[in-house]
């Protein structure tokens, strides 16, 4: 699934997509090839799970993006990918 933003909206707001089904598409892509690029410290699936109904009304919600752990995010380790932060 290869999407612009401006078309990924378009086809969540037109029902074509689902932000569930988007969300599943890129943690199964994820999973499957952050072994190899070793690009992702930590997924907060756990944070997902328990707003997903919340989020799937938002514009941009499930818009794939990745943030880097140097930014701080409330109960979550940042550590910019660096032991001398831990």
């Amino acid at each position: 699934m290869t999407l612009t933003l401006s078309s990924y909206i378009h086809k969540v707001q037109t029902k074509e997509l689902s932000p569930h089904e988007v969300i599943k598409h890129y943690l199964v892509a994820i999973q499957e090839k952050n072994p190899q690029l070793n690009a992702f410290v930590s997924i907060h699936q756990d944070y997902i799970n328990n707003n997903i109904s919340i989020l799937a009304n938002k514009p941009l919600c499930s818009a794939p993006i990745a943030l880097k752990d140097n930014i701080l995010t409330k109960g979550h380790l940042a550590t910019s990918c660096s032991n001398i932060l831990t």
